[in-house]
């Protein structure tokens, strides 16, 4: 990748009616000639081309657009891990751009701070909607927090000022025009009370413990030195892993520097990203485990990242969280682009651990 290379904007779409979760399934790609900039102190953060919540730099000045991959709106328990936090629709990104042209900046001063953006919280009134602070000015933020009255339900959609923004669970508000660094800052909020309040940890090992597993048949159970959580969240793949893999060195690489902090105090070496490279080197990784988190990557970036910093032989092994129609189309050439081939497991492998968690498993190799 490199800064010069025009730039896309990604947002983040994500709805639910509380407790359960509604998450997006997929999206296309589309480039444009700037990002969506949000004003300090709203903008800011490290983003992982993925990052607290991802954004990315296009590697080429021109791409033919993926095909979109229809949402897929369905309610589910238990609640997974949001892994990087929400990183958006393309499509919708584009079209919010379209229609606010005047809101762009070039590429250096959307990675100018070195910061998640703020996520304010705002009172919600169900005829009203938000009701953000009276000296509230400028552009409506990427990410809001409601608070409302006790017998107010919150709406899967809320509008503000031309901006459509989606429910993601318990007042959180997602907008369509959202960046990495509003998602990001988004995360950060959510987690000290992560695992407590908005995951189920069982579960989540659970998934974890199949694609570990996946990952390393994938590999004929060669050596692995070291092994990447892909949207680690807090990791509570920590024990999994270990089990897993003893003696490898477990990288957790998110976007949310809180997230890595919880990610470090379970004796996981937390990753980053600067301007979008994720802070590894090339072919440092054995295999990759990505939980909840693919439907969320909305730029083939952070799999081109990814396909870098796997080694040759190197696997990556995903749940396809809800997946809907054109997932396995749009993820197929995004990962063939980076040079990773999709593969199936013998003896079906890869569909038993599919068939077990009731969602797709995709497994890919670095040639």
């Amino acid at each position: 990748m490199t800064l010069s290379a025009l730039a896309f904007l990604i947002a983040c779409s994500a709805s639910a009616a509380a407790p359960k979760m509604i998450v997006p399934a997929g999206a296309g790609l589309t480039l444009t000639s700037a990002v969506r900039f949000v004003p300090a102190p709203q903008l800011s953060g490290p983003g992982l081309a993925l990052s607290p919540a991802p954004g990315l730099l296009a590697p080429a000045l021109s791409a033919a657009p993926l095909p979109a991959a229809p949402l897929a709106d369905t309610a589910v328990e238990p609640r997974p891990s949001d892994g990087l936090g929400s990183l958006g629709g393309l499509q919708a990104a584009t079209q919010e751009l379209a229609r606010h042209p005047g809101e762009t900046a070039p590429l250096d001063a959307l990675f100018a701070g070195a910061q998640v953006s703020q996520t304010p919280t705002w009172l919600f009134d169900a005829e009203k909607g938000f009701r953000p602070p009276a000296d509230f000015q400028g552009t409506p933020p990427g990410c809001v927090i409601a608070k409302a009255a006790p017998q107010v339900k919150f709406p899967s959609q809320v509008s503000y000022q031309g901006r459509a923004y989606r429910h993601l669970r318990n007042g959180f508000y997602i907008g369509a025009h959202a960046t990495d660094r509003d998602i990001a800052g988004l995360f950060d909020v959510l987690a000290p009370d992560y695992e407590q309040k908005e995951i189920s940890v069982g579960f989540n090992r659970k998934v974890y413990a199949g694609l570990a597993e996946t990952a390393s048949l994938a590999r004929e159970r060669a050596p692995v030195d070291a092994v990447l959580d892909f949207g680690s969240g807090t990791g509570v793949s920590a024990p999994v892993l270990r089990r897993a893999f003893p003696g490898a060195v477990l990288y957790a690489f998110d976007l949310s520097p809180k997230m890595r902090e919880l990610s470090a105090q379970k004796g996981m070496t937390p990753v980053s990203e600067t301007r979008g490279r994720i802070e590894l080197p090339d072919a440092s990784v054995d295999a990759t485990v990505g939980a909840f988190v693919l439907h969320l990557v909305r730029s083939p970036e952070w799999i081109n990242e990814l396909a870098r910093i796997l080694k040759p032989g190197g696997t990556a092994a995903f749940n396809v969280y809800k997946a809907a129609s054109g997932w396995r189309q749009l993820y197929g050439r995004w990962f063939e682009a980076a040079g990773l081939e999709v593969v199936s497991l013998p003896g079906g492998e890869d569909k038993k651990l599919t068939a077990e968690l009731s969602m797709p498993v995709m497994v890919v190799r670095k040639r």
